[in-house]
């Protein structure tokens, strides 16, 4: 974890909110649950962001494989256009149909594949 205020004051201090802190019968501290902590600025109290988890999501959604839309009609696999990727009308290479990118995104409850079934294509 790498805190750092967002107003950008330069503190290194820091209150964690909302972390269950347990201590003992004599008061000595026993267990900090950071886990679930918010924390600001001791300084000027600002929120703080984790720099550190930040980067880390950054990575992670580079890492992720691009978008491909499937053509409604012949069944083809493609990208998104690089030249237009927000295009809403799309062009199959292979059959030259005409789709919006909403109609070549797979859906949660299945494939839009064609089934090969003339009478639904």
């Amino acid at each position: 974890m790498v805190l750092q205020c967002i107003n950008g004051c330069g503190s290194d201090r820091f209150e964690a909110l909302n972390a269950p802190v347990f201590v003992d019968s004599a008061g000595n501290l026993v267990q900090l649950d950071t886990s679930r902590a918010t924390y600001v600025c001791a300084v000027c109290g600002g929120v703080a962001l984790d720099v550190a988890a930040a980067a880390r999501e950054m990575q992670q959604r580079e890492s992720i494989e691009p978008q491909t839309l499937i053509c409604p009609a012949c069944g083809t696999e493609m990208m998104l256009p690089e030249d237009d990727p927000l295009a809403e009308l799309l062009e199959c290479p292979v059959c030259s149909q005409h789709f919006s990118s909403d109609e070549g995104r797979q859906r949660l409850l299945g494939d839009v594949r064609p089934t090969g079934d003339p009478d639904l294509n």
